[in-house]
């Protein structure tokens, strides 16, 4: 799952009209000859065909102004504008730069070159620039605002909230300036707070798409999935298909975790109809697909999200993973392979690639595997569980032991670690430990069928035979009637109350 952010920059982009009272302002205060009458009918002129958006019309004028004048600041600084409205940036950026040369305390030129910057991704040179504007103008809201949300970009929620808190100061009842304020709230986890302001927010605009979507988010964040539909549910509707494909894609996770799994696959499925290039939902579609065990179908939407962006990692090692679960382990490896060319220091590549090693038996090339995935992520819970299964398999029960160990050291819910490790402790003949373990994975899990069977073993041989027979009758109540699982359960039940 991605966050959605939907960050709406305040354009600093002058009015024309301040252009136009600027002009009347200078004409009246000009020198009253012929060439400055001229200069100044070209500007007025080249205004008025910018409020009525003849663009090109405007640049003709604007451009002959500065042919009379080379140094008139606001003809070079307008021309900045057309080109920002036609997604010109460099040239923008061109006709800003002379502004600040010509007339170096213009703070809105300053806050247009950091728009640049931020549409082409440099936000550091960015910041600076809003830095800049909002110390030539300290009362400018729309700089303070444009630098918090280019601080929220650069994944800096902190810097973002003392920016934005600066705007309210100057402009206290500015919902767009308070929507920036929820959203640093929520990149810093503060969802109360967040919560707080994008529902007063929506109370003054219940339409606020932003605002709905990211209340959305925060109750898809705090695991409240009833709630996070209700709000998407209000927004999903939304002409812009982009937006509401990612709608889509939040409803499909909130409906997969509530195991309405009817309604997650329509969600999903509509997420792509609005939206066939959106690599994300086809890779999480694909994991849905795949946990229904519909391989082929996850495969196809796995292949999708990796020819929509051919460095997605994330679906590369999805569709080996199918590969593995149907023992076609050469693609899988050659997936994988294609991929550490491109990525060689990538963890959950080599964790994967170990696991194809293991399904091929080839043990000393998984182990070389799994322990560089550790290397370059030394965090990763199922690199170590993974290890902790070849030592298990190869009889190195004590490096098992502490592998597993590391696996719920990085991820306290790793149940498969749990398990296994229950599982060895009760052959080791530690049937407290076992049943410590075994109770935590349960607690997690109560439908985890395996714990409940190694809890029972291990309840049996420490002498308690009630529990034993508890838990042996819940896998009988949770496996289906063909289950190999179930079948030893109930086996195990008949051996226990035929004993005297």
């Amino acid at each position: 799952m991605q966050a959605n952010e939907y960050i709406t920059l305040k354009s600093t982009v002058i009015a024309f009209v301040w252009f136009l009272m600027t002009f009347l302002n200078a004409a009246g205060a000009a020198a009253q000859n012929q060439q400055g009458s001229t200069l100044d009918e070209y500007f007025k002129l080249g205004v008025e065909y910018v409020q009525s958006a003849k663009f090109d019309d405007a640049e003709k004028m604007f451009k002959k102004v500065i042919e009379f004048d080379p140094f008139y600041a606001d003809a070079y600084n307008n021309l900045g504008n057309i080109y920002m409205l036609r997604n010109n940036f460099d040239l923008a950026l061109e006709q800003f730069s002379k502004v600040i040369n010509l007339a170096p305390s213009n703070d809105s030129a300053y806050s247009n070159i950091g728009l640049i910057y931020m549409k082409s991704g440099s936000l550091s040179k960015a910041i600076e620039m809003f830095q800049k504007a909002s110390e030539l103008n300290p009362k400018s809201v729309e700089a303070y605002y444009n630098l918090a949300s280019c601080y929220l970009l650069f994944n800096s929620p902190q810097n973002a909230e003392t920016a934005i808190k600066k705007a309210l100061e100057i402009k206290p009842d500015d919902y767009e300036s308070k929507t920036v304020l929820a959203k640093a709230y929520s990149m810093a986890k503060k969802y109360d707070e967040a919560r707080k302001i994008f529902e007063e927010v929506v109370n003054a605009d219940s339409s606020n798409f932003d605002a709905i979507n990211e209340l959305g988010l925060i109750c898809l964040y705090q695991k409240e999935y009833k709630k996070a539909v209700e709000y998407f549910d209000k927004i999903k509707g939304n002409k812009n298909l982009e937006k509401s494909s990612k709608v889509y894609y939040n409803l499909g996770i909130c409906h997969e975790r509530l195991k309405n799994n009817a309604e997650a696959l329509e969600s999903y499925t509509e997420s792509i109809k609005r939206n066939p290039n959106y690599a994300a939902v086809r890779n999480d579609y694909g994991s849905f697909l795949f946990a229904q065990n519909k391989l082929e179908e996850a495969q196809f939407q796995f292949k999708e999200a990796i020819t929509i962006d051919s460095t997605y990692v994330n679906a590369a090692v999805n569709l080996a993973k199918t590969y593995y679960i149907q023992q076609r382990f050469d693609e899988a490896a050659n997936v994988l392979t294609v991929f550490l060319a491109k990525r060689p220091k990538e963890a959950i590549i080599y964790d994967q690639l170990g696991l194809v090693y293991y399904g091929r038996k080839e043990y000393e090339k998984a182990k070389t595997a799994f322990d560089l995935a550790i290397e370059y992520e030394p965090t990763l819970a199922s690199a170590h569980y993974n290890l902790g299964v070849l030592y298990d398999e190869i009889k190195k029960y004590d490096s098992a032991i502490s592998e597993y160990k590391l696996a719920l050291l990085f991820d306290k819910q790793h149940i498969l670690a749990m398990n296994n490790l229950g599982y060895l402790y009760l052959n080791l003949r530690k049937f407290s430990d076992a049943i410590d373990i075994l109770k935590k994975a349960i607690s997690i899990n109560a439908e985890f069928s395996w714990a409940h069977y190694n809890l029972a073993l291990a309840y049996y041989n420490g002498g308690k035979r009630n529990d034993a027979l508890m838990h042996l009758e819940k896998v009988i109540e949770l496996e289906d009637a063909d289950s190999a699982l179930r079948e030893a359960a109930e086996k195990a039940v008949s051996s226990i109350k035929g004993q005297k």
